[in-house]
């Protein structure tokens, strides 16, 4: 994680998946950020969701949540491969909701990952970064 260094940056906790800080901007103005990537191996994105309901009750500060969650909110966003299984982004989405997060949008290509086949049948591309 880089930051200027006009800003002061308080390290909470960090584990594999995450790096959780409060910044102190230099008119001091106080935000909490989280850097998240989610738990690869689809049985265990609970554990991502847990961990950011946990998270957003360390700091009662606004807060800035972004990264690699592997995971999408809805199957548009998700080209190529079989559908994702409903039970499975809905997870995702109720840990945005129990956490107050909303997506911010994004500006250029939609998908922001890919995977690797040069096989037209076997391309997948997913939006999973936010």
């Amino acid at each position: 994680m880089f930051w200027k260094k006009e800003i002061r940056l308080e390290l909470h906790n960090y584990s594999r998946y995450h790096i959780d800080a409060e910044v102190i901007e230099k008119d001091g103005f106080k935000w909490h950020f989280t850097c998240i990537y989610g738990e690869p191996s689809t049985d265990r994105r609970k554990v991502t969701w847990r961990l950011m309901r946990i998270l957003k009750q360390q700091l009662n500060l606004p807060w800035l949540c972004a990264g690699d969650f592997n995971e999408i909110l809805f199957n548009h966003e998700k080209k190529g491969g079989p559908a994702r299984a409903q039970s499975q982004m809905e997870g995702f989405r109720l840990a945005l909701v129990d956490c107050g997060l909303k997506d911010l949008g994004f500006i250029g290509d939609k998908y922001t990952w890919r995977n690797q086949s040069w096989e037209a049948g076997r391309y997948i591309k997913e939006r999973l970064d936010r």
